[in-house]
């Protein structure tokens, strides 16, 4: 009986509407797609009014997607850049012996192998 009155409602909605666009806001989406997902695709072709069922299905998924993409716990991406001070060493140990070869020469006297990218850095600074 309740169902009736909803289908009533959406088809005079519907006529009202014809081919407009209904722009949603992000809560409209949201609601919207947590209850289709709940009644399902067979309900939803039979209420739908505004949007068709694979819409609404479809921003379901893309809330499923958001909710699990772990984005909150991704803070940097990538390899942790070089210490200022460390930049820094390279840079000054350069000039101070032009003959070294560079990594050869940190290699022996410290018993680091900088990155190519420390020392391309180092050069660019």
């Amino acid at each position: 009986m309740l169902w009736n009155i909803f289908i009533a409602e959406n088809q005079i909605l519907r006529e009202k509407l014809r081919k407009k666009r209904v722009l949603l806001a992000d809560d409209q989406h949201r609601r919207l797609a947590i209850k289709g997902k709940i009644l399902g695709r067979k309900a939803l072709a039979e209420i739908c009014g505004i949007v068709t069922p694979e819409t609404i299905l479809r921003w379901h998924r893309n809330l499923t997607a958001q909710n699990w993409d772990y984005s909150k716990w991704r803070k940097n991406l990538g390899r942790p850049s070089t210490d200022k001070e460390i930049v820094a060493m390279l840079v000054r140990m350069a000039r101070e012996n032009p003959g070294w070869g560079f990594k050869a020469a940190l290699h022996k006297k410290f018993g680091i192998l900088p990155a190519a990218s420390s020392i391309i850095a180092a050069a660019i600074h």
